[in-house]
């Protein structure tokens, strides 16, 4: 990096020197770029040759005014404008903390601590991502978001700002598959949000903030097909993601048309969303909806307690709860398994908690205790799930046809 700093330096001192009128151009510019090398006073000797014969051959002083002036604005830009921005992108700090750091080691160390300025500032910050004690110096000099993407999501969205999550959400999606985005984004920030909700520090205009920007996210992708992008051979690798959950696989999952569907999944709306208490609830129902319809499942929303569960002509084969709020209570999700399960007796039901930590032991032993057929704690195991129910449609129970709202379900 620096060689190649120190070369365009070089090169810019040649055509410089050569529109001037300088003699030996090409050589000064040799020069230029070797001595730039020598940290603190490389450049100033470079140009004492150059300067002295301008003022040689010229018998005014604008020749040798114009190279002095070309130095002065030359090495500025590339020491402290083109190295920093280079440095920084290239060693994880910012270019604040290049600038600072190499003059603060500059005087303490003189030209030995100019040299080593750079490695050092990058040894502190490694250290700050790996020694809790010392977080301080990743925070004040790495080049790192200092919220992570989630958190960028629920601050924004918090402030009414859908204009700034929706560029979020088109950065995100460069890399990434929209149901990636939507597990490690979206509903990350609804679990913060509901954690909030429920230590009683968001109010009711807040929270209705949060879910109009997921209304508003899952209308601009309602075009978006949920397939990971091509790689780009040409594209410049980005710096390392905030820390943040795992990215889930991203093997593109299958998109089924309706030739590809037993009979009876070919229903106007054979999945059911049924949604908990809270506005997130319905907020990551929608999400899910949209998701299962991106890869050829009609889906209807509806929230737990309503009487109204009609879906047109067609009947229901697979239900998938959706639960944000309140994090995991066998005991309530139970008893609205079996209101659920009398309703819409032999038909699978998935129950999705958004917010349950992905911890495989525990969640078998939730799975268990409220009398699931399946568990799910992100939207792509959710729609895998019901992708494997539609594939084995033929052998599936029968459709329950609930179009009658006969449905009788209270909170």
């Amino acid at each position: 990096m620096q060689t190649g700093i120190n070369a365009g330096f070089g090169v810019v001192i040649w055509l410089g020197l050569w529109l001037i009128g300088v003699p030996a151009s090409g050589l000064w510019g040799i020069v230029a770029m070797l001595m730039r090398y020598v940290p603190y006073v490389g450049s100033i000797a470079a140009a004492i040759l150059p300067v002295v014969l301008a003022a040689a051959v010229d018998p005014g002083w604008s020749m040798m005014a114009a190279t002095v002036g070309l130095f002065v604005v030359a090495e500025p830009i590339a020491g402290h404008i083109i190295e920093p921005v280079l440095f920084g992108k290239s060693t994880g700090i910012t270019p604040l903390a290049i600038v600072v750091s190499a003059t603060f080691w500059t005087l303490l160390w003189g030209p030995v601590g100019l040299i080593l300025a750079t490695p050092l500032t990058v040894c502190l910050v490694v250290l700050g991502r790996h020694i809790k004690a010392l977080e301080f110096f990743d925070l004040l000099m790495g080049d790192a978001p200092a919220l992570r993407r989630e958190q960028t999501f629920y601050q924004r969205a918090l402030v009414g700002d859908s204009e700034e999550v929706l560029e979020q959400a088109e950065a995100f999606l460069k890399d990434h598959s929209l149901s990636v985005y939507y597990d490690e984004v979206v509903l990350e920030a609804l679990r913060l949000a509901q954690t909030d909700a429920s230590r009683g520090t968001l109010e009711d205009h807040e929270l209705g903030r949060i879910v109009d920007a997921v209304n508003d996210i899952i209308d601009e992708l309602g075009d978006r097909e949920d397939r990971k992008p091509e790689l780009k051979t040409d594209s410049v690798p980005a710096s390392p993601s905030p820390p943040g959950p795992a990215d889930n696989a991203e093997t593109d999952l299958p998109v089924f048309v309706a030739e590809d569907l037993a009979p009876s999944w070919r229903s106007d709306a054979p999945i059911l969303c049924v949604t908990g208490p809270s506005p997130l609830d319905e907020a990551a129902g929608a999400i899910l909806a949209q998701l299962l319809g991106k890869h050829g499942l009609r889906a209807r929303v509806v929230a737990f307690g309503k009487q109204d569960l009609a879906v047109g002509s067609g009947g229901v084969r697979l239900v998938c709860i959706s639960h944000v709020s309140g994090g995991p209570r066998p005991i309530r999700l139970r008893i609205m398994l079996r209101r659920l399960q009398r309703q819409l007796p032999k038909i699978p039901i998935l129950v999705g908690l958004w917010a349950q930590e992905r911890d495989g032991e525990s969640l078998d032993r939730l799975k268990d205790a409220v009398g699931a057929d399946h568990l799910a704690t992100t939207l792509r195991q959710a729609v895998e799930f019901a992708l494997t129910e539609a594939q084995n449609g033929e052998r599936s129970r029968p459709p329950v046809d609930i179009s009658r709202p006969a449905l009788q379900m209270t909170k």
